[in-house]
């Protein structure tokens, strides 16, 4: 699997297994599995590369079949870019990783998109709430619920506007 760069079994239904197998796939560039309602488990971290990087299709798969792996926050300190919204409803609720505070430790966060994750809720992190504010975050069919924190520490300093009406 280490040499696999492209893997597509869109809309073949019959198929079931668990993510887990992309462990070593490495080289991977594009993944669809839209329809397949019978794949599930662990995201592996190069298969959320290739999710975080827009690259890769869910549409269709079973509800809450897909978790992001405990070191999520690692994966994505220096990601300057997040698009989760090809999980959609298939991303599973598991409080810790679905809390929206685990993105806080994105510093370099430009642009952000976990529309249509029904799953993701929590307190915002201020770098969210910066780009909520400059129209670069996406939480479109997200029912939270959201919280603001209890400060906004540093951020209000660099904050010129926060809308939030779009949550």
């Amino acid at each position: 699997a280490n040499n696999l760069e492209e893997f597509n079994v869109s809309g073949c239904t019959e198929i079931k297994g668990n993510v887990s197998v992309f462990e070593q796939a490495s080289n991977l560039k594009v993944f669809n599995v839209s329809g397949c309602t019978e794949i599930k488990g662990e995201l592996p971290v190069h298969l959320l590369k290739v999710i975080l990087d827009g690259k890769a299709k869910f549409d269709g798969c079973g509800k809450g079949a897909f978790t992001l792996p405990p070191e999520f926050g690692t994966i994505i300190e220096d990601r300057t870019k997040i698009d989760l919204s090809s999980l959609g409803k298939a991303l599973a609720s598991v409080p810790a990783l679905c809390d929206v505070s685990v993105f806080e430790q994105a510093n370099n966060l430009e642009e952000f998109n976990v529309s249509g994750c029904t799953e993701i809720k929590g307190e915002l992190p201020r770098n969210l709430i910066k780009l909520i504010g400059e129209g670069k975050a996406k939480f479109d069919g997200c029912p939270g619920p959201f919280t603001l924190p209890t400060s906004l520490g540093d951020a209000a300093s660099t904050i010129r506007k926060i809308d939030l009406s779009s949550l």
